[in-house]
């Protein structure tokens, strides 16, 4: 039995070193994916059964005479049973995390790709009053206070963009980076 406690926890140590070593929020070549993070899930909460039959094999133990061994053998357990607990908290923690990484990428870049819509119309807009140049001084006076009401759109959509990306990149104790966000603040 001990054998057995002692291989889950080898498990469980594996498997925290491997979650320490990863970030929820990469999309680096080489991080753990979705799909195989909710496989690794799903490994851990299996490993919840293995515990559980060493805690059934231990009581067992309890109506021989040798209470040390039992004793020992049942905190152990505890201890394994704690350990197991935690990983997989840790790794539902992690896979809620990558989720939600995930899934902020995805408004991120729709994000982007409205206020590069938004942006286009507006430059459109902007470039077809410039065509027309009028003689008269009021019709020059019309042109730049509606360019400049343009201009004016663009600025407050950009403020109201830079504020909903800002939100959008803080993810608990991590940062977003992305390339779409990136290209946005340089227009």
């Amino acid at each position: 039995l001990q054998t057995e406690l002692d291989m889950v926890r080898v498990y469980t140590t594996k498997k925290r070193s491997y979650l320490e070593n990863e970030s929820p929020v990469s999309d680096e070549e080489g991080t753990i994916e979705l799909e195989p993070l909710k496989v690794l899930c799903s490994e851990i909460e299996s490993w919840k059964m293995t515990v559980d039959s060493l805690h059934t094999q231990i009581s067992s133990l309890k109506a021989r005479p040798c209470t040390f061994e039992y004793n020992g053998l049942m905190e152990d357990h505890s201890k394994v049973s704690k350990e197991h607990q935690l990983l997989l908290e840790e790794a539902q923690s992690f896979l809620k995390t990558k989720t939600e990484y995930y899934d902020r990428l995805r408004k991120i870049d729709d994000l982007c790709e409205l206020s590069n819509i938004w942006l286009e119309t507006k430059s459109k807009e902007a470039l077809n009053l410039i065509q027309y140049h009028s003689l008269k001084s009021n019709g020059m006076t019309a042109q730049i206070s509606q360019l400049q009401r343009i201009f004016n759109d663009i600025k407050e959509n950009e403020d109201d963009t830079a504020v909903k990306a800002k939100e959008l990149t803080k993810l608990n104790k991590h940062t977003i980076e992305c390339e779409d966000l990136d290209e946005l603040k340089a227009v």
